[in-house]
């Protein structure tokens, strides 16, 4: 495994950026952990490494296959559930409840 990798996917903040590898993911497919420029060791999913990431392209106007329409359509003529958009149904605002945090025990000997 590299020691260094280089992020190829077009709308990473990093791209472009060679950054040294922190750890591989265990599981094929996940995501790989290196040191950013700044310090933090963060991820980086694996497919954003490749090069055929970069090959993205942005069109103007959408062209959604056929069995996306079709699933668009049946969506679409389902009836809306009475929850959803409903004025009726509007839930009271809470108060969060206050976050209870445990300090960690110290060997005081």
């Amino acid at each position: 495994m590299p020691s260094t990798v280089t992020v190829y996917y077009t709308f990473h903040p990093l791209v472009d950026h060679t950054l040294d590898v922190v750890s591989w993911p265990r599981r094929r497919g996940h995501a790989v952990t290196v040191l950013h420029p700044d310090g933090e060791a963060v991820k980086v999913p694996l497919w954003m490494l490749q090069p055929e990431a970069a090959q993205v392209s942005i069109c103007e106007q959408i062209a959604p296959s056929a069995s996306a329409l079709l699933s668009l359509i049946d969506l679409l003529s389902q009836p809306s559930s009475p929850r959803v958009g409903s004025l009726a149904h509007q839930e009271t605002a809470h108060e969060a409840s206050p976050l209870r945090l445990r300090r960690r025990a110290t060997n005081t000997t």
